[in-house]
């Protein structure tokens, strides 16, 4: 550059005190001007540390430096270390460092970083600090993976800024953890009196004091009583009319959409769907849920293991191969933007009434491709896929509401600035809920005393296991594992919040407004004695049995859906997302239905006969087979004789027994051995002269008089 300032004829001016700065003259180069010359400099931006410019401080400072000093004294006052884009020909510059660790958004360079590598880049540079509290700092070029290099920190660190872990020991803006801080913004922490004196003052050894709140969230259970339903109408409570349109109507306008573009004269012809053929394709989606097979073209297989003849008249493979590629939720000319309600959504909430005691916890929808919102949680045992925030009744797994975590900012109704992800997803699963009186069961993942204290001024009392290290929890009960005995706890209360933790085979820590300090509770647990296993009763806080009774309830709910999921391998997140929406309208229509039994029916049926029901229902006598477009076939005399009802069929019975005639066809027709499908009868028909069987279980009686084709 033809005006490019060089370094050491800078440091020798100054060292002349040629700027005139320190007798209160007017210089020619101001502060502001060579300031801006730094960047050309030295490659990198400028970070002002206080309110009066670096180089004005720095020079001040030099003017008290004695007149022996050389030029690259004066340059160690600028910035300290050892330089490693040193050169032989500028002298000066072996003793200037380049500040590694300086924020990068202040570089001239293009490109945009992170709030968190900003922080953290920022904190190591403070740390940093010269001998003087208002220094120099400057970026340096970044490494090959784009990270900046960690410079030399200062020798003298007495009046530094306290930002990173330590660093900058005397008095400063303390922003580490906890050293080099300032005792006025510990003070200044936001909380009220009231949080205040429960948080920081009340922690003691003492019985914990609370409201018990009377529950008044309505009668348990559906809304609208379910009794005479079928299985079909309890899932149609939440898979509408709407919803249905909403499928059939989005499917084929992206499959208009996607063969406007298709001119190869070898592409199969496509027919608009309707919403009896969607019902029924989602009513095989079920039945692949319950019969899996590890390949689709498996289920309209012919051969003798895998023959599932069912699904073969329901639809043909191409038509729902077909049906699975068009498949859509949304017009995808005009995206709809995030947070936007549901159709499904809604109706979880508005259909039933959940109990007193409610859990929140996450699950996992399974997915394993490309996708920016995934999580890996090593817990679950599905651990890589999208992650939900669930709000289900601990009674009965019923999932009342749900969210689908997008980011940081995917909660709706609360601000995660505000109170931080975990807080912010209960109190917007909750948003509707307080003032009922409804007690909450969550994971140590969203304990807190802040969060419990809002709820319990929502009069909503909360339960859960913590982490020790969370902010406000007694340091008291960080107690590790050092001999005790299992069963032993201890207890801290700030009314109306108590701690408390307890040995079983680890540590575990404790938070509740819902329960008391003292109480002589036991509960069972397996022991090993020589080799013998035996169980026995452990002492434990009055808070665990109801822990353990009403946390489970997103899990039971979890374990139902993983039984017979509709999900299937796709390279698209938003399909997997809707095979959980369809799961979760399934287990809420079963458990409504369920309320419509008595007590006996209901203890009998499980969930597997409702989706065996369901998908029946759904598919209902739907077939989406081509007909025969020529001269259909004659039927032979035997066949008008059986399949006319005038002729007054009726049952007799013989003396021997023979082999039923369907039993047979169906044994020929599949390849079946000659052990299989062989069933022997003394029931035929006085009209056609067959056997045939007629018994609770199989009434081949029906079929042969009835059907045209009775063996499929």
């Amino acid at each position: 550059m033809a005006d490019r300032f060089d370094v050491s004829e800078v440091l020798l001016r100054l060292e002349s005190d040629e700027f005139g700065l320190s007798s209160g003259e007017e210089s020619d180069f101001e502060g502001e001007e060579i300031h801006g010359y730094l960047p050309v400099l030295f490659g990198g931006a400028v970070s002002d540390i206080g309110d009066a410019d670096p180089l004005t401080t720095a020079l001040s400072d030099s003017a008290h430096e004695s007149d022996d000093d050389t030029a690259s004294e004066h340059s160690a006052v600028l910035l300290q270390g050892k330089n490693k884009y040193s050169s032989s020909a500028n002298p000066c510059l072996s003793h200037i460092s380049l500040a590694d660790d300086i924020d990068t958004a202040a570089s001239p360079r293009s490109g945009s970083v992170s709030d968190d590598d900003d922080d953290s880049a920022r904190s190591r540079s403070e740390g940093c600090s010269e001998s003087s509290d208002r220094s120099v700092a400057v970026p340096s070029p970044r490494g090959r993976r784009g990270r900046p290099s960690r410079g030399r920190c200062s020798r003298d660190r007495g009046r530094g800024r306290g930002r990173g872990r330590g660093r900058g020991r005397g008095s400063g803006r303390g922003r580490g953890r906890g050293r080099g801080g300032n005792t006025a913004s510990r003070s200044s922490d936001g909380l009220t009196d009231r949080q205040r004196k429960v948080f920081v003052e009340g922690w003691k050894k003492q019985e914990n004091s609370f409201t018990t709140f009377s529950f008044s969230g309505g009668t348990p259970g559906p809304v609208t009583p379910s009794t005479g339903e079928s299985c079909c109408a309890c899932f149609e409570r939440f898979f509408t009319s709407e919803v249905w349109d909403l499928l059939v109507g989005e499917t084929n306008r992206f499959a208009t959409q996607c063969r406007s573009t298709i001119s190869s004269p070898r592409a199969r012809p496509w027919h608009d769907v309707d919403v009896v053929e969607m019902r029924a394709y989602i009513g095989v989606l079920m039945a692949m849920g319950i019969c899996k097979l590890p390949e689709l073209s498996m289920y309209w297989s012919s051969t003798h293991p895998l023959i599932t003849p069912n699904l073969r008249n329901v639809m043909s493979l191409v038509r729902f191969q077909q049906l699975w590629r068009y498949f859509h939720l949304n017009n995808s000319d005009t995206q709809v933007a995030r947070g936007q309600p549901g159709l499904v959504s809604p109706k979880l909430e508005a259909e039933y009434h959940p109990h007193e005691h409610v859990s929140i916890d996450e699950a996992m929808i399974k997915f394993k491709g490309r996708l920016s919102f995934k999580q890996y949680m090593k817990a679950k045992p599905t651990k890589w896929g999208i992650k939900v925030f669930v709000l289900s009744d601990a009674t009965n797994g019923y999932v009342c509401r749900f969210q689908v975590y997008t980011g940081k900012n995917s909660i709706i109704g609360s601000s995660t600035n505000e109170h931080g992800l975990c807080t912010s997803s209960v109190l917007s699963l909750m948003d509707g809920l307080e003032h009922k009186a409804h007690k909450l069961f969550v994971d140590n993942y969203y304990t807190s005393p802040v969060l419990f204290l809002t709820l319990y001024d929502k009069n909503t009392q909360a339960c859960g296991t913590a982490r020790c290290n969370r902010k406000y929890y007694p340091r008291e009960l960080s107690v590790k594992d050092s001999g005790q005995q299992r069963g032993w706890y201890d207890y801290r209360s700030s009314p109306p919040l108590l701690a408390c933790v307890w040995k079983d085979r680890r540590m575990i820590n404790f938070l509740s407004t819902m329960h008391k300090a003292e109480g002589s509770t036991t509960i069972p647990r397996t022991v090993v004695l020589d080799g013998q296993v035996t169980r026995e009763d452990v002492s434990c806080p009055p808070l665990l049995p109801d822990y353990q009774t009403y946390m489970r309830g997103v899990d039971r709910g979890d374990q139902l859906i993983g039984y017979y999921s509709v999900a299937r391998r796709s390279k698209k997140w938003w399909k997997r997302v809707f095979s959980y929406v369809v799961e979760v309208a399934a287990l809420n229509g079963y458990i409504i239905y369920k309320c419509g039994l008595s007590s006996s029916e209901s203890r009998r049926y499980n969930y597997l006969k409702y989706r065996v029901s369901l998908a029946e229902e759904l598919i209902g006598s739907f077939s989406s087979r081509p007909l025969g477009t020529g001269r259909p076939r004659s039927l032979d005399h035997q066949q008008i004789l059986r399949l006319d009802v005038t002729k007054g069929h009726l049952p007799v019975v013989e003396s021997k027994v023979h082999q039923c005639v369907v039993c047979n066809k169906i044994r020929d027709v599949r390849k079946l051995t000659r052990t299989e499908m062989r069933h022997e009868t003394k029931i035929m028909c006085s009209v056609c002269d067959v056997n045939l069987c007629l018994t609770r279980d199989r009434n081949c009686y029906n079929k042969y008089h009835t059907l045209v084709t009775y063996w499929l």
